[in-house]
């Protein structure tokens, strides 16, 4: 059946003949005004602009002639501000600000020389309350906080030190809870907000938050099939659940269900294993008895109070239990 423009529902193909800048095209967002952003991985971006009878556009391009930092794009985001940030693989990030008109504008990167960690982007996000968080290739996150008058910026970085599963990052969520969700080449990190301080009034007499999170990791342990997670592969739908897509299969977690530990588990102490060999220490092997010495053994396990071993028993695996 013919669509309303007469097409009939057709696939509708568009390459560099159609006007794209190249025909690798990884990502592609939808800004305020309607307009589609592509980014390509060594085209720069294209911006499709739909005429206003919606049956034709045109494809303005955005590429290192125009005033991009890099032509191999990996991430787009609109901030609230109608600025469009492209990360790049190479180049930073370009901060492209529109005219009031929509039809132009101009370029600010942000490189390792302003304070990123790397010009190797892979993933951008904006929060609730304004900060740019920009995921490297490598390198960890750089985090861009706006003062509150917007004339200054302060950087902030987090790394595997600071508690990343890994410092190659793949995307970002920010869940209905202000949390922020980071997926890398090695699992998940939750940043979790703990504290919010009001800081000093907007120009437009709103307030910013200084945030503070707690942070915490997601593997194979707790439940993750696939921990080698893919870049723009991250989706919060309209329940509030969070999907990730990863070498190994779709992940999907219900935020509505979801609830952290808050209490650290009590550790238990199960059994100590010697040379990798399991022990029984109320019933030792004749064998064994001259390399070893302990006074008891606790009550309901298995492993020796005020054990003393010769130098070449080295090498001990403790079995515990962990209890909420």
């Amino acid at each position: 059946m013919p669509d309303s423009l007469g097409f009939g529902g057709r696939y509708m193909t568009y390459t560099e003949k159609e006007g794209l800048s190249s025909d690798i095209v990884i990502l592609m967002i939808e800004d305020h005004r309607g307009n589609l952003w592509f980014g390509t991985y060594g085209g720069g971006v294209s911006k499709y602009t739909p005429n206003r009878h919606g049956t034709g556009g045109s494809f303005p391009h955005f590429t290192e002639k125009e005033g991009l930092s890099d032509n191999r794009v990996r991430s787009i985001l609109e901030d609230q501000n109608c600025n469009i940030w492209i990360g790049t693989d190479g180049g930073g990030v370009s901060k492209f600000n529109p005219d009031s008109l929509g039809t132009g504008g101009s370029f600010t990167h942000y490189t390792e020389k302003e304070g990123l960690s790397s010009n190797r982007v892979c993933a951008i996000l904006e929060d609730r309350i304004g900060n740019i968080w920009i995921g490297t290739d490598g390198r960890g996150i750089t985090k861009y906080e706006p003062d509150s008058i917007g004339t200054g910026v302060t950087f902030s970085y987090y790394t595997e030190k600071e508690g990343l599963t890994n410092n190659k990052v793949m995307t970002f969520l920010e869940d209905n809870s202000g949390a922020i969700w980071i997926s890398t080449e090695n699992g998940l990190t939750e940043l979790g907000v703990v504290e919010g301080v009001d800081s000093a009034p907007l120009l437009n007499g709103q307030k910013t938050k200084k945030l503070r999170y707690a942070i915490r990791q997601h593997g194979n342990n707790d439940g993750l099939k696939g921990v080698d997670f893919y870049t723009n592969s991250a989706y919060l739908d309209s329940k509030n659940r969070a999907w990730w897509g990863s070498g190994k299969c779709l992940t999907m977690l219900d935020l509505n269900k979801y609830s952290p530990a808050t209490v650290t588990p009590r550790i238990q102490l199960r059994q100590v294993e010697i040379n990798d060999q399991y022990i029984d220490f109320r019933n030792i092997s004749d064998s064994l008895i001259p390399n070893i010495e302990y006074e008891g053994v606790q009550p309901f396990e298995n492993y020796p109070l005020n054990l003393k071993l010769t130098y070449s028993k080295n090498h001990l695996t403790f079995r515990f239990s962990a209890i909420e």
